[in-house]
C-alpha cells in the first residue's frame, strides 16, 4: 500500500506576545498519510493582506511543538 500525502497542520495558536516576541504552539498533523512526520517547517509572513510574502524561520528544529519568535529591526530571531 502506498503512503499518500500527510495533511497540513492546523494553524498555530497563540500562546503569549511581548512586545518582541510571539509564542506559538500547534499540534502534530491527525493523518499522516501512512508516513512518519520527521520535521516540520515554521515560516512567518512578512507581506500584507494582498501580497504574502512568506519567509521560512531558520532556527526552527523541526520537531518542536512550541515555539517562541523574538522580533529584531531587521529579522526574527527564534527560541525553543
Amino acid at each position: 500500500m502506498a503512503s499518500s500525502v500527510p495533511m497540513r497542520p492546523d494553524k498555530p495558536r497563540l500562546v503569549s506576545t511581548t512586545s518582541i516576541s510571539i509564542t506559538l504552539q500547534f499540534d502534530k498533523v491527525e493523518d499522516n498519510g501512512g508516513s512518519t512526520v520527521t520535521s516540520y517547517n515554521l515560516y512567518v509572513d512578512r507581506g500584507t493582506e494582498n501580497a504574502h510574502n512568506f519567509t521560512r524561520i531558520p532556527t526552527y528544529d523541526g520537531k518542536s511543538l512550541e515555539w517562541t519568535i523574538l522580533k529584531s529591526s531587521e529579522t526574527y530571531l527564534v527560541t525553543g
